[in-house]
């Protein structure tokens, strides 16, 4: 499940490797082969939840459950969804292009980024892995907004001044002046592209105009952080930052390439070095994607999904506002129980919990591969929320022909655990009516 490819239009010649999650990549590879400060770097590679990207073994590394891409000097090793096994020969099977395709629409789906599919089928002709892709997708969205006019607004401007400008600030002049009587102190309002919004603009395309290695991506951005040069390049954007953004019918437009920086900035672990050599990674953790994909989804198509004695439910994500606890220590709750979904009734029962777990299953198997931990966890949740219907949902492989659907009753009080799994194969994008007949099939039984 190993794939190279060397793309010529790069300005160094680019080698990459696409690899499954949990894929294996051994130490002989072509690629790998006596670059042993690489393989160390890669070692360390950490996601921003601190998790280890990848596993070091005597004989090779192997991918955790992390999707992404990850770059150290020459050398990229692109890594996609698992759901996907069949053997890759090329970068251009459709094994690949197919993961790809849907990680991108996942992303683009759960996050509400920018639309792709002009920038998707341009760089797929260039056999771009998908971190190139979006960062075409960025570039190219944000040019289509800067030509139409920068966002600007009015900004408070405080300065030291030879004129009286604006509003005199007394108090600050006599500290700032205390002996320069042919300066004002003045706080006045400029309308001004140095805002919030397009720092956070500048600081990704700046970044990302070193990290691509592809030469259109690099030229667009440098076009790009040349037209922004009146903003402010600031040093570091934090995740506070976005939450001081708001948008407005003059500048909701930028809002889904907004969206996309914050992907790039809260995702990349960057300057991770080792002498003069740098690695950067971009990762996401699938079991996260996965459930914010069927929660986005099932709120969407509620009406569709939901069979009608359930139509009044409210679908919680994370079981906010209904957290409870599994026990109790020296009169402390402990043992904190969180759903990913409840269906909540307007009397507040709750008829129905879901979890999501992307894991493969296997049909083979008498238990199909379910972790006896995974069915105790629903167990224990039908018992503290007072249920007696839960699913767990997982991703459908490429090797299991039909969808699984099989119900396990507790031999203590006939409660079910619903074990089903959802196709994330086909073509998302085009598979709406698909998606929503299996989500309706799977919660059709629960009575």
């Amino acid at each position: 499940m190993i794939s190279i490819h060397n793309n010529s239009k790069t300005e160094v010649s680019k080698k990459t490797i696409t690899i499954f999650e949990h894929g294996f990549l051994p130490y002989d590879n072509e690629l790998l082969n006596n670059r042993d400060e690489i393989i160390d770097l890669l070692g360390k590679l950490k996601s921003k939840g601190n998790k280890k990207i990848f596993t070091m073994y005597r004989d090779g590394i192997k991918a955790s459950e992390q999707v992404g891409f990850v770059q150290v000097k020459d050398i990229s090793i692109e890594i996609l969804p698992k759901i996907v096994k069949k053997s890759v020969i090329s970068q251009e099977s459709e094994s690949i292009l197919s993961s790809r395709r849907n990680l991108l629409y996942m992303l683009q789906y759960c996050f509400d980024l920018p639309a792709f599919e002009n920038e998707l089928a341009s760089m797929v002709s260039q056999k771009s892995n998908w971190f190139e892709i979006l960062t075409f997708i960025f570039a190219n969205n944000l040019q289509i907004l800067l030509e139409k006019g920068a966002h600007k607004q009015y900004i408070d401007i405080k300065e030291n001044m030879t004129t009286l400008k604006g509003k005199w600030l007394f108090t600050q002049h006599v500290r700032a002046n205390p002996y320069q009587k042919h300066r004002f102190f003045v706080k006045y309002d400029e309308f001004s592209m140095d805002n919030l919004l397009n720092q956070i603009l500048r600081f990704v395309t700046h970044k990302l105009k070193y990290q691509s290695k592809d030469v259109i991506n690099r030229k667009k951005l440098h076009m790009l952080d040349m037209w922004m040069e009146d903003v402010n390049l600031v040093q570091i954007i934090n995740p506070s930052d976005f939450e001081r953004m708001f948008f407005t019918r003059q500048n909701v437009q930028f809002e889904p390439v907004i969206n996309l920086a914050k992907l790039f900035i809260l995702n990349q672990v960057i300057d991770v070095r080792m002498g003069n050599v740098k690695a950067f990674a971009f990762t996401f953790d699938m079991n996260l994607l996965f459930e914010q994909f069927v929660v986005k989804f099932l709120n969407e198509y509620k009406n569709k999904i939901l069979p009608d004695r359930l139509k009044d439910c409210t679908i919680i994500p994370q079981a906010i506002g209904s957290i409870k606890y599994l026990a109790k220590m020296n009169n402390k709750l402990v043992f904190r129980m969180q759903p990913d979904i409840i269906l909540k009734n307007p009397n507040l029962s709750i008829p129905v919990i879901i979890d999501t777990k992307y894991k493969i299953l296997n049909i083979n198997y008498r238990k199909m591969n379910i972790k006896e931990t995974d069915m105790y966890q629903m167990a224990a949740y039908l018992n503290t929320f007072d249920c007696n219907f839960c699913v767990l949902i997982y991703p459908q492989s490429i090797e299991i022909d039909k969808a699984i659907d099989r119900n396990f009753i507790l031999t203590s009080n006939n409660s079910i655990i619903k074990v089903a799994t959802i196709d994330l194969n086909k073509d998302l994008k085009n598979s709406t009516h698909e998606l929503i007949k299996d989500f309706r099939n799977i919660l059709n039984g629960c009575n």
